[in-house]
Parts: structure tokens; sequence; C-alpha cells
């Protein structure tokens, strides 16, 4: 639709790579949070519940997967824009219907 109102093909590739890197950069952050403030709960939680049980947080798993939700958010929308690009304006249009 963005096309249709005059955004060049730069700029929509731009905007699709930019908001796919900003979702895959608030998830991380959500994640931080959560994990952070959960862990604190469940951790002392299940120490105490058992007693072979010892919690330790780390952020090794968290720094695993960043990089690979940034490729993901950036490389999805610039493969499934590639994908959709040899189509007419119109045609997009009357699929989006």
């Amino acid at each position: 639709m963005l096309k249709s109102i005059g955004m060049t093909e730069k700029q929509l590739k731009k905007m699709l790579v930019y908001e796919g890197g900003w979702y895959a950069v608030l998830t991380i952050g959500l994640s931080l949070v959560l994990c952070g403030i959960l862990s604190i709960f469940i951790g002392d939680m299940m120490s105490s519940m058992f007693w072979f049980f010892r919690y330790h947080f780390t952020m090794t798993p968290i720094a695993i997967v960043t990089p690979i939700f940034l490729i993901i958010g950036i490389v999805i929308p610039y493969v499934v824009y590639h994908f959709f690009r040899g189509e007419s304006i119109v045609e997009q249009l009357r699929e989006a219907e």
C-alpha cells in the first residue's frame, strides 16, 4: 500500500529492514527484563523446594540467541519483499483486500 502512495522501493526495503531489526531488539530487551525478574522468584522458589537444586542465572543463552534474532529480523523481511516485488501494485492491493 505504501508503494501506491509514492514510497520508493529503496525506502520500502529500508523501512522493512529497520522494522524487523527493531522487533528483534525489542524482543531481546523484553527477554532480558523478564528473565531477570522471573529468575529471582523462580530460582529462589526452586532452591527452597528441592534440596538438590541450585539456581545460577546466566546470560550465555541470551548472548547466543541475540545475533540469530537480529539476522532473522533483518533477513526475513528482505526476502519476503523480494518474493512479492514482481507483482504490480494493483495485484498486490487486490490480494490485500
